[in-house]
């Protein structure tokens, strides 16, 4: 099914004059399938990110996100890979809630990643767990997907499993004790002293009261040590990660009600979404220098605010693609949020961001984690599926044109995205395979095909629209 749907799509895309992005589209789309799934005989499945041998929480999510389409969901392997990767992470997930990634065992001829020596195990590191750096996204990212084949397939045989029921309450009760991570408790691996309290413990965290480079105070928001990149933060509370949690506890909730009618989870969903909105009202929400609201991307609840955004999701300018929009969230925090998240776009694609790069052959958003000039093809693809109509506005269709043009002239010629490339020598690139990235741009081309073959009721095929934007 999945070769068919292949091409499928790529017929369309060659007919309508797009014979590039089909050659990349073609090569990606099976990507994750084809080279990073392991059948586990249980019936989980492994999902490792590419050329680094280990499962993140949130790239396996978003990298079979992209097979949820009405002709594929049917189909005996795609249920069998999403419904056994639920069912991993909601075991990795009960079996280290603080970690990011994972394996099922320990490999023969180790890699580093598997290096047992004293210093791995003061982070955390052990026989499943390979990085316990703290990220809430990768939390967040497992039920975000559950939910997402829930609404695409009708099917809740995830949901009335006891383990995953279990990673739930887990993922629950960690974010109220990180909403006061100052609270640490008095011995490590004891959250019982004081109740409630923190007992996440982090090496490069020591000796600032495991909260980061700065302390923090209590805003609703959750606390985290490391940003999507792996990066650890400037200030505990990430806020697109907030957003992120805000949609999420939205699903949790429908889940709990619609599903299991357990009413305590859809209530504990319920109140930390409330929480976590008031904390991003009250401090995540800060004003550019024309005196529009925008989103911070860290604050510390003492008022410190750092201003940017990094390639890695979730990121401010995905927040729409996250799903942190609509009217509910829009009168807890008290403002517009289509003005909101347009003001936050417009800095975080300027030089008011600091890895925001423009070069002779690319333009857009980097990462602290990658060189400086570097941008990542994850942000381009990200720019482009927070564009709903580009043929609403010249300036959007001239936008999105740009995003695919760079496609086009950035591959390296490999026919795959990569983590990052320079801005002015694409074939300086890091990471020659990373799925996540390949399965975005997927999405990417899934999510504008109309546009992109002519399939609308008020344009042409987007080649001749983009070869009038380029003239």
């Amino acid at each position: 099914a999945v070769l068919d749907y292949t091409n499928m799509i790529c017929k369309k895309l060659e007919t309508a004059g797009h014979a590039e992005i089909a050659k990349i589209f073609r090569k990606c789309f099976p990507n994750t399938l084809e080279t990073t799934v392991r059948m586990l005989q249980d019936g989980r499945s492994y999902v490792i990110t590419g050329d680094i041998d280990l499962m993140w929480l949130r790239d396996s999510s978003a990298q079979v996100h992209q097979y949820i389409q009405p002709e594929l969901v049917q189909d005996r392997t795609i249920i069998a890979v999403v419904e056994g990767l639920l069912k991993m992470q909601a075991f990795f997930m009960r079996y280290d809630p603080y970690g990011s990634s994972f394996r099922p065992t320990f490999r023969p001829n180790p890699p580093s990643d598997d290096g047992m020596t004293p210093f791995h195990i003061s982070k955390g590191r052990n026989v499943h767990t390979a990085m316990h750096n703290f990220e809430l996204d990768s939390l967040l990212y497992p039920l975000w997907l559950a939910h997402g084949w829930w609404k695409a397939t009708g099917r809740i045989s995830i949901f009335l499993e006891r383990q995953w029921q279990e990673s739930v309450w887990l993922t629950l009760d960690l974010m109220k004790r990180e909403q006061r991570h100052f609270l640490n408790s008095t011995a490590p691996n004891d959250c019982l002293n004081p109740p409630n309290s923190s007992c996440y413990r982090y090496l490069e965290l020591d000796g600032r009261q495991h909260e980061g480079k700065t302390p923090v105070a209590y805003t609703g928001m959750v606390w985290s040590s490391h940003r999507p990149s792996d990066d650890q933060q400037k200030y505990g509370y990430l806020v697109p990660s907030n957003c992120f949690a805000v949609t999420v506890l939205g699903n949790v909730e429908k889940i709990a009600r619609v599903v299991l009618n357990d009413i305590d989870m859809a209530g504990m969903a319920n109140i930390l979404k409330k929480e976590i909105l008031d904390g991003i009202k009250k401090h995540g929400i800060v004003h550019n220098s024309k005196g529009n609201k925008i989103l911070a991307y860290e604050v510390d609840g003492f008022g410190n605010v750092n201003m940017m955004d990094d390639a890695n999701v979730p990121s401010l300018l995905s927040l729409k693609y996250l799903g942190f929009n609509g009217r509910d969230i829009e009168r807890n925090l008290g403002t517009n949020i289509t003005a909101l998240l347009h003001n936050t776009r417009e800095m975080v694609l300027s030089k008011a961001n600091p890895y925001y790069f423009e070069g002779n052959v690319a333009h857009g958003i980097g990462s602290p984690h990658t060189p400086n000039g570097n941008i990542w093809h994850m942000a381009l693809s990200m720019q482009g599926l927070t564009i709903d109509n580009p043929a609403s506005s010249l300036d959007l269709e001239a936008e999105l044109c740009s995003i695919f043009q760079t496609f086009r002239r950035t591959d390296a010629g490999t026919g795959f995205t990569h983590e990052s490339f320079n801005v002015n020598n694409p074939k300086s690139y890091t990471r020659k395979w990373f799925a996540w990235s390949n399965s975005l741009f997927s999405e990417l081309v899934l999510k504008h095909l109309d546009w992109l073959s002519g399939d609308t009721n008020n344009q042409t095929a987007a080649t001749g629209v983009c070869a009038k934007h380029s003239a």
